[in-house]
């Protein structure tokens, strides 16, 4: 390489003297106002940890589900029911009927993955078949296609085929070491009670936990008993339709296929993301349902900029 011309060497000299006087100037400043420079320095501290406080918040509540495979591919079917009874504006929320869900999963078969889950239950676990020694463990009532859609990491045995034989049930890798001490139990049976379980259940496989927030807390699936498509709103045949896609078009023209009877016509249909539903999925805006969380951002940035100006 050639050496450096008389004027640049000059020119890169300049700059560098310049940086060091004006760090010298800057230490003479804060040696002349050393409580002032505390302060602000404390102010830049307090800043910085709010905001990271507040991003991991933001992040966290806009991304639930985020441990499944593609969960940005993952949306929950919500019900807009525009000519409601028992309210005046379009109400909102993140269920349908089993007729929609059976429609849906039967449209959508090979275009994308359909789950569909019902209420969760809070099941009485007698791991030795003593009563003095029960404790409470949560059970997702869930359909088959529950397993592909959310993708879930199979352990043992299969879900699926566990989802579609009444009494039995499928674990996760926790609550199998808490009642059996171990994670291959798969054929082993327990005794349990709760809202239209079998006394005596058997563990028809077992599957990953959860690795964070998620939609559905859970600590086992179980198959829902499903009598006959219902198209009333009784509490017991209320779903959460999952879909797991990446092509919202195709979903949106299976919604216009849904067959509605005629006093059902005003019922709409539309995807949401799986991992905003818990704060969106009863019609609320985003700015509405993550108020706190970004105006705390907000203040946080505020608050970091005017300390690093003023330091």
């Amino acid at each position: 390489m050639g050496r450096m011309k008389p004027r640049k060497q000059f020119e890169a000299m300049g700059t560098i003297s310049l940086w060091v006087q004006n760090l010298k100037q800057a230490l003479r400043n804060l040696r002349g106002h050393g409580w002032q420079a505390g302060i602000s320095a404390t102010g830049l501290a307090v800043g910085i940890v709010c905001l990271t406080f507040s991003l991991n918040w933001l992040w966290t509540e806009t991304n639930y589900d985020y441990f499944r495979p593609d969960y940005k591919d993952l949306y929950l079917v919500q019900h807009d029911d525009t000519a409601s009874l028992s309210y005046s504006n379009t109400y909102t929320w993140p269920y349908v009927v089993l007729p929609v869900a059976m429609q849906l999963d039967s449209l959508l078969e090979g275009k994308a993955e359909v789950g569909f889950a019902g209420m969760t239950v809070n099941a009485q676990i007698y791991p030795d078949g003593r009563e003095e020694t029960y404790f409470y463990a949560s059970g997702l009532l869930s359909f088959p296609g529950m397993v592909r859609a959310l993708g879930l990491t199979v352990l043992s045995g299969d879900p699926e085929k566990a989802l579609a034989t009444p009494g039995h049930v499928v674990l996760t890798e926790s609550l199998a070491r808490k009642i059996f001490g171990k994670t291959g139990v798969v054929g082993q049976t327990f005794e349990a009670s709760a809202y239209r379980l079998s006394d005596w259940l058997t563990v028809g496989a077992v599957v990953a936990d959860n690795e964070g927030d998620s939609y559905w807390d859970y600590e086992m699936l179980l198959p829902p008993n499903v009598q006959e498509w219902e198209w009333g709103w009784d509490g017991s045949q209320l779903y959460s339709v999952c879909i797991r896609t990446d092509d919202l078009a195709a979903v949106e023209k299976a919604f216009s296929r849904i067959y509605l009877p005629s006093d059902k016509s005003h019922w709409k249909f539309r995807l949401i993301p799986l991992r905003t539903a818990h704060k969106t999925g009863y019609g609320e805006s985003f700015l509405h349902a993550y108020f706190y969380p970004l105006a705390f951002t907000l203040i946080s940035v505020l608050l970091l900029w005017s300390a690093v100006v003023n330091l």
